[in-house]
Formats: C-alpha cells, sequence, structure tokens
C-alpha cells in the first residue's frame, strides 16, 4: 500500500502543466473581437501556444518593448492584423491587436507604440 501511495503523490507532482491566464488589458479584449472571428481563431490559437510554454509560432519578438513581448502576426483577407502581448511565468497578458495599416510600411504606428507602452507598464505592475 506504501507503494501505491508513493506513486499517487508522485504523480501529483508531476501531472499536466498548468495553462497560464490570460488577461485582457485596458480594452484589448474588444480590440480583439473586433477584428473578427477568422482572426480571433487564429489568435486565440497562437495564445494557447504561449499558454502551455510555447513561444506562439505565428509571432516575432517586439525587443523595443523588452523581453517577453511578442507581436501575434495574421494575414486574412488582403489585411494584415496584430496583436501585442506579454508572456510571464503565471500569464499572458494581451496588451492591444489592431489592423496593420500600411502607412508607416512594417513600422508600428506611434499611437499603438504608446498604446503597447502603457498597457506593458500596467502588465508589469500587475505581475511584479
Amino acid at each position: 500500500m506504501a507503494a501505491t501511495q508513493s506513486r499517487t503523490m508522485g504523480h501529483e507532482k508531476t501531472g499536466p502543466p498548468v495553462a497560464k491566464t490570460i488577461r485582457f488589458l485596458g480594452s484589448s479584449r474588444k480590440e480583439l473581437m473586433d477584428l473578427g472571428p477568422e482572426v480571433c481563431k487564429a489568435f486565440g490559437h497562437a495564445l494557447h501556444e504561449g499558454q502551455h510554454g510555447l513561444v506562439p509560432s505565428a509571432s516575432k519578438p517586439l525587443p523595443q518593448f523588452g523581453p517577453k513581448v511578442y507581436e501575434l502576426l495574421k494575414d486574412h483577407a488582403t489585411n494584415t492584423y496584430r496583436c501585442n502581448i506579454y508572456i510571464t511565468k503565471p500569464c499572458i497578458y494581451i496588451l492591444c491587436a489592431y489592423k496593420k495599416k500600411s502607412k508607416h510600411g512594417k513600422e508600428i504606428p506611434r499611437e499603438i507604440v504608446e498604446l503597447t507602452g502603457q498597457r506593458l507598464k500596467a502588465a508589469r505592475e500587475l505581475d511584479a
């Protein structure tokens, strides 16, 4: 019986990993939902990867904001959509989601940079 108890206790310690919580900051949930179902589905898949400890495959790092900040990317119906996220050990913070306009080529629009910076600051305070 002691062996059975030991195995059970060992299994509890090495059980399935707990998925990271997703937290939306500001109006990021509405911003994401406004992008449409196809885009939401693609970003949802990427967020699922992040919840389980992977760097989302459809993402690129945003080094101007520091480590653990990524931009999810989705091209759909001749448009490009982006979602900026911050990944920590317990959480994934959704900072903002938007439709990319080609005013500045690959450059992130200034208002998005400012919004991402503000929400990232809030996420880091929540995470501390």
